[in-house]
């Protein structure tokens, strides 16, 4: 018995972490009741919330509590356990926070979960079970991550996508919304987010369009350099034409004055 409460406590509350938060009230499109974290850490050994603290604002708790952010903390691992304290979290942000892996489950917990920004962390990858059974998000932000891979059916789940931000990464750099452009994100990401060869060839592809937008560039100043050029010949001669026209207008009047005088 001695030995099972040991083991308890040794594999067990080794895994839990504390979540520190400062409760507000922000206004976004309709007003969110925020928990902003400070002092936070994961590993993959710990990063299973069972305690938070922190003052709420007047007459509210932790069940009031719509979005969690995550700033700038150190957290290789989303956290788990958030949803137990928060059930109506919609909004979950981990934002420049060194997010490295996305597991699988790692979002099972969240019910209700509309937006999910993990903008700014070193991730190289989506998993195709990442998202599974997450019909409820709309909002996904990858800005500036470091994406080189994602599984063609990542984001089958996400049936009422409206926004997709994967701006800034290896393989993929365009933001999508609902319509044609959303409608086109899969087939992006298969063609260029399937690993090394794919991402040497979007990385191709855009040294080739650079170099062609070069080009085109080249051959477009070498055209006005010759374009001003000429026009700059033309102007000189008729310089010199207009010039010499004068001249001899002047020494055809000069004559006929000089020929009056003396007569």
């Amino acid at each position: 018995m001695k030995f099972e409460l040991f083991f308890i406590i040794l594999f067990g509350y080794s895994h839990a972490i504390e979540l520190q938060c400062i409760f507000r009230t922000t206004q976004l499109i309709i007003p969110e009741y925020v928990c902003d974290v400070k002092n936070f850490t994961t590993s993959f050994e710990s990063r299973i919330v069972t305690n938070v603290i922190g003052e709420h604002e007047s007459s509210k708790n932790n069940a009031e509590v719509t979005a969690i952010n995550i700033y700038y903390q150190d957290c290789p691992f989303l956290p788990l356990g958030l949803q137990k304290f928060f059930p109506k979290l919609r909004i979950l942000a981990v934002i420049n926070s060194n997010v490295q892996h996305l597991l699988a489950g790692d979002l099972d917990e969240y019910e209700n979960l509309k937006t999910l920004s993990l903008s700014w962390n070193p991730i190289e990858q989506i998993g195709h079970d990442f998202f599974r059974g997450k019909n409820s998000i709309e909002y996904i932000y990858f800005y500036e991550c470091n994406l080189k891979k994602i599984d063609p059916e990542a984001l089958d789940p996400l049936i009422n996508l409206k926004y997709a931000i994967f701006d800034g990464n290896e393989c993929i750099g365009s933001t999508f919304r609902s319509g044609a452009t959303l409608g086109n994100l899969k087939s992006i990401i298969i063609r260029n987010c399937q690993g090394d060869d794919q991402l040497k060839n979007f990385k191709s592809k855009k040294n080739c369009e650079k170099e062609t937008k070069i080009s085109e560039n080249s051959f477009l100043d070498v055209f006005i350099i010759i374009t001003l050029t000429f026009l700059s010949i033309i102007m000189i001669i008729l310089i010199i034409v207009l010039n010499f026209i004068n001249k001899r207008l002047f020494l055809g009047n000069w004559n006929q004055i000089k020929e009056n005088l003396f007569k």
